[in-house]
């Protein structure tokens, strides 16, 4: 419970930085948000044993007892230099967290006006999920960040490079390769009628149980499915089944569809998110229309929706009076924080 406090100290405190930031970033203010970044460092490096999920499997992996077949080369080499270099198997969680943060608070700087509302949406639930626990996708997630910074402004050799080193952290990256394709010019009334449907017609394959991939006579993919199926049958996995009628990927919809909605609004306030929407609607497609095979919807889901930490802070210009748009996006975070931490339990109480 401590450390469950602590993330939401953490949490409270940036809540105040956001609401009271301006557009101009002075000395002191940068110092903060290094000061904030260091925390959740430490936090992330530091965690007590047993405080999330998966570190009894990283810790494994790191002693080599899973097979090195199982786990990206990156990750044997941290490995490697966390047990001969600092001591043990558990400095990988130091590692992973001193490239991670940095490089996403980096990004951030690079992309945002506002810097700590991004910091809010990533605390209130990414922090929990990736850089507190699946430590490799926090570093894919990290280098995706960092391509953004590229692919918004057109750099697509930059973008392209990016995403290599997220996959080399960890595979489920390939995926975000196409997105290089994608362009961050201004929204058509073509485009906005796409992005209409594409959240819509996932929702339909998920309420139906269309199972697609199985349309597919790819060995690998179909290998993948019977393995899934088995240890599925075998009871091993932590879950069969996605609800996609659940409040969070509900409110997500909802907010989407808003954005969408006052796309021309943010528009002219200076924020072209015509990229943004695009690879959301695809967080939202993957998580219901892979719902059959809920491992792979998650991580498919979360890696494209990193982008809501550039995408959620627009709903302040959405507003008037704007401190009435902050107040609501810092609520509906603070709910999906504790229900991150209370009921999905991505802290062990």
């Amino acid at each position: 419970m401590l450390f469950a406090s602590i993330v939401i100290l953490l949490f409270v405190f940036v809540a105040v930085l956001a609401f009271v930031e301006t557009e101009k970033k002075d000395g002191a203010l940068r110092w903060v948000y290094v000061a904030v970044g260091l925390s959740m460092v430490l936090i992330c490096g530091f965690k007590p044993y047993g405080s999330v999920a998966d570190i009894d499997n990283y810790l494994s992996m790191a002693e080599g007892t899973w097979g090195d077949d199982l786990v990206e080369p990156t990750f044997i080499v941290i490995a490697a230099v966390a047990k001969g270099l600092l001591g043990g198997a558990y400095a990988i969680f130091i590692i992973y967290a001193c490239i991670g943060i940095p490089l996403k608070l980096w990004a951030i700087s690079r992309i945002e006006t506002y810097w700590f509302y991004p910091l809010l949406v990533w605390l209130s639930y990414f922090f929990l999920l990736q850089d507190l626990t699946q430590v490799r996708a926090s570093l894919a997630t990290a280098w995706f960040l960092v391509g953004l910074v590229y692919l918004l402004k057109g750099h697509r050799r930059a973008y392209l490079l990016s995403i290599t080193c997220a996959s080399f952290f960890h595979i489920s990256s390939l995926v975000l390769f196409p997105l290089v394709l994608l362009g961050n010019g201004r929204l058509t009334r073509w485009w906005k009628c796409v992005l209409m449907a594409v959240p819509m017609v996932g929702f339909a394959m998920g309420v139906l149980h269309f199972n697609f991939l199985m349309a597919f006579p790819i060995p690998f993919v179909q290998e993948k499915l019977e393995l899934y199926e088995q240890l599925r049958d075998a009871g091993t996995m932590e879950m069969d089944t996605i609800n996609i009628f659940n409040l969070i990927y509900l409110l997500k919809m909802a907010i989407f569809y808003f954005l969408l909605w006052k796309y021309d609004v943010v528009r002219a306030c200076g924020r072209e998110t015509a990229l943004l929407l695009k690879v959301f609607a695809l967080s939202l497609l993957s998580f219901s229309a892979l719902s059959f095979m809920p491992v792979l919807a998650f991580r498919i889901s979360d890696l494209f929706g990193f982008v809501e930490l550039l995408l959620f802070p627009c709903l302040i210009y959405t507003v008037r009076p704007r401190w009435v748009g902050k107040l609501l996006l810092t609520a509906f975070l603070f709910i999906q924080l504790i229900y991150n931490i209370f009921v999905t339990q991505l802290i062990r109480l």
